[in-house]
């Protein structure tokens, strides 16, 4: 977003739009979409490069029937078509989780470490972006793990790879945002404000009022 921003105001200077950043401040203040139109196609756009690399994924798992399905399923989500309408980090995360699991499913079948170093890194860029999406590590563990159950490493190899991936994939993630690092404090007290104990509707219902909740 920061670099959206740099790049419409650089646009607006060279056009003779904006005379200079006061001016620029002052006309986003006035009218806020000048950004924000930006920042929202930037989003769709990143949100159909997920659906495309979902088809993509399926493709190679499966067959291109089964690919044209997944994407066609994300595409009329509603889930999905209402974040990709919001300037929000998921539609990228999910970019970078698809990315790691497409390098995932190429170290699995081929052993290639230059896969295992992407993956790692698509694992780190998910991260950074939007934490829960940590969970996209699985499938980096899940291809080494497959490898040796299917006999191509030994189990002392898979260890020092696995091991390998995980600092690897923690040291992207400080060269990519160093913040968790230089205010490790505020990221704890974060953390400490995601831990709800209560489910999102918080309407105080029991298990099949909560159910109800989320189908609605």
């Amino acid at each position: 977003l920061a670099l959206i921003d740099v790049a419409v105001l650089a646009l607006g200077l060279a056009t003779g739009r904006f005379t200079s950043v006061e001016n620029f401040t002052a006309a986003i203040y006035a009218d806020p979409s000048i950004l924000v139109l930006p920042h929202r196609i930037t989003i769709v756009l990143i949100a159909v490069a997920g659906i495309a690399l979902a088809c993509h994924l399926a493709t190679r798992l499966f067959d291109r029937p089964t690919g044209l399905v997944t994407a066609a399923i994300l595409a009329v989500s509603p889930v999905h078509i209402t974040y990709s309408q919001l300037v929000r980090s998921d539609m990228m995360a999910t970019v970078f989780m698809l990315a790691a699991m497409l390098g995932a499913l190429a170290y699995a079948r081929h052993g290639s470490i230059r896969a295992l170093v992407a993956t790692g890194f698509c694992v780190a860029l998910a991260i950074t972006t939007k934490w829960p999406f940590a969970i996209a590590f699985l499938s980096l563990a899940g291809a080494v793990v497959l490898r040796w159950r299917d006999g191509l490493e030994s189990g002392r190899r898979t260890f020092v790879l696995l091991a390998a991936a995980a600092g690897g994939t923690l040291a992207a993630m400080v060269l990519i945002s160093p913040f968790p690092i230089i205010e490790w404090n505020t990221v704890v007290a974060n953390l400490h404000g995601e831990v709800q104990p209560y489910h999102l509707g918080a309407t105080g219902g029991g298990l099949i009022d909560n159910a109800l909740w989320y189908m609605r």
